[in-house]
């Protein structure tokens, strides 16, 4: 199957099939990477003898670094060459997959996870870039729903993958995997995906590029010194934390104010009014919400209620969340050429809600393991509906020119889904403890009132999930927008 390349390069096609591999490999590794590295951290604790607060800095600087220096590298990408940004990125990440390898301290690893980070960071907007200058919008859906898929099989793979390592050898051994596939990666995104032209009407200056590094640093500046200021104890005494606070506040404020007023900005007026792209931002945001809310509750209930006695038994259970978004994902994409684009990402948002509402029903100590199995399930294929078609609606509402920040925003929506289910998950296991404490004397460790913890868990995420289903609604009914939106201001 062959797609003509939309870059006004006459006579050249690529394989639709190559295409999705090329770049599949670069999401393959970077969501496997991810995925094995959570389940990893109990090993990495152990071997270097650490405490949880100092361990959950691994996980903490790989998502400050990825949103620090994600629309940095969109931005690039757009101006140099998604192309030449994305081998770019998949050199750092093979590079910091390397350092992996032979980190044999908590600061050597931070560092390497640091550099893997900002490859990720290169790799996943650039990857969408490609795609969507490579694909027409009837193919568009299938290549996103085929990547979609493969995210899905990532997050197995590298679960198994870590579960086996860190039960057989030392932890360190499963980033030697990432070494030869981001290899092959970068031969064939070399050889087989064509350079396209760089967009003359819009040339970066090198003071503008500079800002923005400037600024990706000290935006990750801001967010470590928030981070380790939380993390010490007040009588400590310690006040660089809160110096560094200041100076990247300052920096972070400047840069801003002068990509504004004096230079080109990364994101214009036109992008931030329009409707398809601000929507699908938001309602990315609020899908991985709901996917998340599954993640941080099964375990609990299957390890305190149910009586699961390990890690590889809760991963077998769970896993019915990749496979339902791998199934569902490329269906999906298949239907996103079709006049029900938003009709069908309406109901998947519906979906998910409607599911986890029922779960807060159905939900009981003695339930039958079978019960989380068939929740994942359609957790999983309801997200994975909605993942590619909220994908083909946001860049099909992006210029040529911005597709690698738009991307990116899309990307940092994900993230912030992410976080906010943290932060969600949090408040109400909290609340839910000093309540139940109050009325029975008992804190959450006593089941039923872990299970009521559970049941909160379900509810508040599902009616957060259900109006943001209901906020698409509305949106989608408004006038549609043109791409010309985002030319450059």
């Amino acid at each position: 199957m062959n797609l003509k390349i939309n870059s006004g390069e006459e006579g050249t096609n690529v394989s639709l099939i190559v295409l999705i591999l090329s770049i599949g490999f670069g999401f393959f590794i970077s969501f496997s990477d991810i995925t094995a590295t959570l389940l990893l951290l109990e090993s990495i604790k152990a071997d270097f003898i650490l405490q949880q607060e100092q361990v959950q800095w691994i996980t903490l600087t790989y998502i400050v670094i990825f949103i620090a220096f994600i629309i940095f590298s969109g931005d690039l990408g757009d101006n140099y060459g998604h192309k030449m940004i994305f081998q770019i990125g998949v050199t750092v990440f093979v590079l910091g997959s390397f350092l992996c390898f032979f980190s044999n301290s908590i600061i050597f690893l931070i560092f390497a996870r640091v550099i893997t980070s900002i490859g990720v960071s290169f790799i996943l907007p650039t990857g969408i870039g490609i795609l969507t200058h490579y694909t027409s919008n009837e193919k568009r859906g299938i290549s996103y729903g085929a990547i979609y898929a493969l995210i899905g099989s990532a997050v197995i793979v590298g679960a198994v993958i870590a579960l086996i390592i860190s039960s057989f050898i030392d932890w360190n051994y499963f980033y030697l995997i990432n070494i030869p596939i981001g290899i092959l990666c970068f031969i064939l995104v070399h050889f087989f995906i064509p350079k396209f032209s760089e967009f003359s009407y819009e040339k970066r200056t090198r003071t503008a590029w500079w800002a923005d590094l400037i600024f990706a640093f000290f935006l990750a500046m801001f967010f470590f010194s928030l981070g380790i200021f939380a993390d010490l104890e007040i009588n400590q005494g310690s006040i660089w934390p809160g110096i560094l606070i200041i100076i990247s506040s300052f920096f972070v404020l400047y840069f801003v104010f002068t990509r504004r007023t004096r230079l080109v900005p990364i994101i214009g007026r036109g992008l931030t009014r329009n409707r398809k792209i601000s929507t699908g931002v938001i309602t990315a945001a609020v899908s991985v919400f709901g996917f998340m809310g599954l993640i941080l509750t099964i375990p609990d209930y299957l390890v305190e209620l149910q009586g699961v006695g390990n890690v590889v038994q809760v991963s077998k259970i769970m896993v019915g969340l990749p496979i339902g978004m791998i199934a569902s994902s490329l269906i999906a994409g298949k239907l996103s050429s079709k006049n029900t684009e938003n009709i069908l990402k309406i109901v998947s948002l519906v979906g998910i809600s409607v599911t986890l509402l029922i779960s807060s029903f159905v939900i009981k100590i003695s339930n039958s393991i079978w019960i989380p199995i068939v929740i994942s399930i359609f957790t999983g294929i309801f997200t994975g509906t909605f993942l590619p078609l909220n994908n083909v609606s946001v860049m099909n509402g992006a210029a040529r020119e911005k597709f690698g920040v738009v991307s990116s925003l899309g990307f940092i929506a994900i993230v912030f889904g992410m976080i906010l289910s943290f932060i969600v998950s949090s408040f109400i296991t909290l609340f839910t403890d000093i309540t139940m404490e109050k009325r029975t004397g008992l804190g959450i460790e006593h089941p039923p009132n872990l299970l009521i913890s559970i049941q909160t868990h379900y509810i508040i995420f599902g009616v957060i999930i259900l109006l943001g289903s209901i906020y698409l609604y509305f949106r989608s009914k408004e006038k549609k927008e043109t791409n010309t939106t985002l030319v450059q201001e």
